[in-house]
């Protein structure tokens, strides 16, 4: 597996022990709750790193069905969120994908980046075909972020509660024949995002 892959802003870097504490601010946040659908209990650096070093030692020659990345601004390498590749089937080649982007990036323009990377990602390295997402109903922007490459194949009515509501989540699906379809297709919006974010190159 690759150390790190980089999008048109963005890099993506496995993460190391001296990530650990921003990860774990970011997960007890709120903005981890409204856009990830949980909230993770309250634990201390140093529990952090002693439980992922226990997890590396009981899984170092496992074959890997989750990888996360953490997301770098690509000119100053300051961390900015993450992302989860996780229950990958090898046998049936495909995944689920979760972005997290930290509330001070939030609609400057990482979204789209952070996405079409790891849609990149997964079917250029991990040479997977299908990959797979959840996005909360009232979460506009991912929504739109999403549609740029994603169908929208059903919608979980109500199977969240978050913030003194419920929630109807998206269900999304990405293939790579849908993929290439897409960035190949003569629409001008589509054109214009394949040659911002060097789609056609990379595919």
């Amino acid at each position: 597996m690759l150390d790190h892959f980089e999008g048109r802003s963005i890099r993506f870097n496995v993460p190391s022990f001296e990530d650990v504490p921003t990860m774990v601010l970011w997960i007890q946040s709120q903005t981890y709750g409204e856009t990830m659908g949980s909230i993770s209990a309250l634990i201390s650096y140093n529990q952090a790193q002693m439980i992922a070093a226990s997890w590396c030692d009981a899984n170092k020659d496992k074959v890997p069905t989750d990888i996360t990345f953490i997301v770098r601004n690509k000119i100053n390498l300051n961390p900015m969120g993450f992302v989860k590749i996780s229950r990958i089937n090898w046998i049936a080649r495909n995944c689920e994908l979760s972005c997290f982007l930290s509330e001070g990036y939030i609609t400057k323009g990482f979204g789209p980046d952070i996405l079409l990377t790891s849609v990149r990602y997964i079917f250029e390295e991990l040479n997977l075909e299908r990959l797979y997402g959840r996005v909360f109903g009232s979460n506009v922007n991912s929504d739109r972020i999403c549609s740029i490459v994603a169908e929208d194949i059903g919608v979980l009515k109500d199977s969240f509660y978050l913030n003194g509501r419920f929630e109807d989540v998206h269900v999304i699906e990405v293939s790579r024949e849908a993929y290439k379809n897409k960035i190949y297709s003569d629409d001008r919006l589509i054109k214009y995002i394949a040659n911002r974010y060097n789609l056609i190159k990379n595919s």
